[in-house]
């Protein structure tokens, strides 16, 4: 075991001035297999940097023991022409390259060349490089991948295949406590599935940021949150969190509700007792026994003043709620109107890239409100057949559409990625206000529209991505892989949102809650 402190660090970034951290105190212990979660920019990549050490903070320390050197997923490739297994052996030490200085060294046989073998053969037992192949093939049967696929040029992976790779890479390194961010983006249900099971096994621990609520709950067993006002640690998986923090959000917002109700009413008592004193007062004016009448007034204006201070005490209690729950707005969806029954029909479809078919005789339809989640393993087709839905390649078969039908996509990379938003939105036809109101709804400041799409974090993209689709009026919502860098809060707040409205909507996604709250039908492809 061993502990990793943060004590009081602050950090911002400088140009433009951006504060992430103010006083952060935490230990972490590396034996715990932890995630961390938090809305888009609530700093999870700043935290892990500062772990790593390429960022400083500007103030306060993070201690932890002098061994301490962990390592992130994903990390470069940069000979990616190399077998897997090769990049996966140079990721955890040089192997290759001692292989090489040994081999020269025996081949030209001299006393100082075998000085130079001994050297390398000393490092290479150290890294225990004779039993690294059998590692890693060990390694790679848990996470279903096979000797003849880790023989592969790793840049003819998958983007699944490659985050095994790396995962892989990771856990046997010799550094401990790996860094994993966001390993669920090119991982199909099936891929986060064996992940996860591959992470739960394991002794060491780890820290992993992820928004797959699912992945999460079968991952790992302490969450740090990184909250509005403060950071938390949990011990249990997501779901142990998110009951024990929806049941804090709901205590405080009905500590809230009693508190402007006692306020009011002791507020009104006050005037009250106040306006009594004043009339008590007046009172003295002609009275007999003006004493007596003038102490009344003084107890009475007594009992205001303590009323004030206990109203005072309450506001000020009430002032330290709420300051952990999120501003999670509803979303609303531009449904176009005077919608026929059926929406979508597919007969017979079928496609094939280089001669071999992806996909054929493929039938199904689809009705308004109905919400057709398309799942399969990579390289099924699901992106393909989206792309014949809205005509973007050529196909045999039947694609039926109502001519009035208009369609809204989200792409799986955001379309918008270069220049500024506003005159995005004015070649496009979109209303900014629209516009603004939805991506601060997701938790977006309208300050992103004075800075290049270029600055923008991959979750600020996918939010300008969604709005865009939100902003406009549609029949038929074509969604790939919408949640891909979307924070928790924005992840729950489009489920919402789908529930709330039943679009028409046909959609790939890898997110087992998304699917089971969202879809009401779904078309498997193998």
């Amino acid at each position: 075991m061993a502990m990793v402190s943060f004590h009081d660090i602050s950090f911002y970034y400088s140009d433009p001035y951006h504060p992430v951290f103010d006083g952060l105190s935490l230990s972490l212990d590396t034996d715990w297999k932890t995630g961390l979660v938090g809305r888009n920019g609530r700093g999870k990549t700043t935290f892990l940097n500062l772990l790593l050490g390429s960022l400083k903070p500007q103030k306060g320390i993070l201690s932890a023991p002098a061994s301490f050197s962990p390592v992130l997923f994903p990390f470069p490739v940069p000979a990616p022409s190399l077998k897997a297994h090769i990049i996966i052996k140079d990721s955890i030490a040089p192997f290759s390259l001692w292989e090489e200085e040994m081999r020269q060294a025996l081949l030209r046989g001299k006393p100082e060349d075998m000085i130079l073998y001994g050297e390398a053969q000393s490092l290479y037992t150290q890294f225990n490089g004779y039993e690294i192949d059998a590692a890693i093939l060990r390694e790679g049967a848990l996470l279903d991948m096979d000797e003849e696929l880790l023989d592969r040029p790793y840049e003819t992976l998958s983007g699944g295949e490659q985050t095994k790779c790396q995962i892989l890479a990771l856990f046997l390194h010799p550094s401990p406590f790996p860094l994993i961010d966001e390993p669920t983006n090119h991982l199909d249900r099936e891929g986060r599935a064996c992940v996860a099971a591959y992470l739960r096994q394991k002794r060491e621990g780890f820290l992993l940021v992820s928004h797959d609520r699912s992945f999460l709950d079968d991952a790992v067993d302490h969450i740090i949150a990184l909250n509005r006002v403060d950071t938390r640690i949990v011990h249990g998986n997501f779901s142990v969190y998110d009951q024990g923090k929806k049941r804090a959000d709901s205590g405080d917002i009905d500590k809230n509700r009693r508190l402007k109700k006692e306020i009011r009413r002791l507020t009104e008592s006050s005037r009250d007792k106040e306006e009594w004193s004043r009339k008590k007062e007046k009172e003295k004016i002609g009275s007999a026994d003006k004493g007596a009448v003038g102490a009344q007034a003084a107890r009475l204006m007594k009992r205001s003043l303590a009323i004030q201070r206990r109203a005072l005490a309450r506001i000020e209690e009430k002032k330290e709620l709420l300051k952990n729950i999120e501003s999670a707005h509803t979303l609303k969806m531009n449904i176009a109107s005077s919608l026929p029954r059926q929406i979508l029909t597919v007969s017979g479809l079928s496609v094939s890239y280089g001669g071999k078919p992806v996909f054929s005789g493929l039938s199904f339809s689809l009705e308004k409100g109905g919400r057709l989640a398309v799942t399969g393993p990579n390289g099924s087709g699901k992106t393909t057949l989206l792309r014949a839905v809205l005509k973007e390649i050529p196909f045999p078969g039947t694609i039926r559409l109502p001519r009035h039908i208009s369609l809204s996509r989200v792409s799986q990379f955001p379309r918008w990625h270069k220049g500024f938003l506003r005159p995005l939105l004015e070649a496009s036809g979109l209303d900014e206000t629209v516009f603004r109101n939805v991506l601060g709804i997701l938790g977006v400041s309208g300050e992103i529209f004075s800075r290049p799409l270029e600055t923008f974090s991959l979750g600020e993209l996918k939010k300008a991505e969604l709005a865009r689709s939100l902003s406009e009026a549609a029949a038929l919502f074509v969604w790939d892989e919408p949640l891909n860098y979307l924070d928790l809060v924005s992840r729950e707040q489009l489920e919402e949102a789908i529930i709330a409205y039943q679009p028409t909507l046909i959609f790939i996604e890898h997110d087992k809650t998304f699917i089971d709250r969202c879809a009401t039908c779904m078309l498997s492809l193998k």
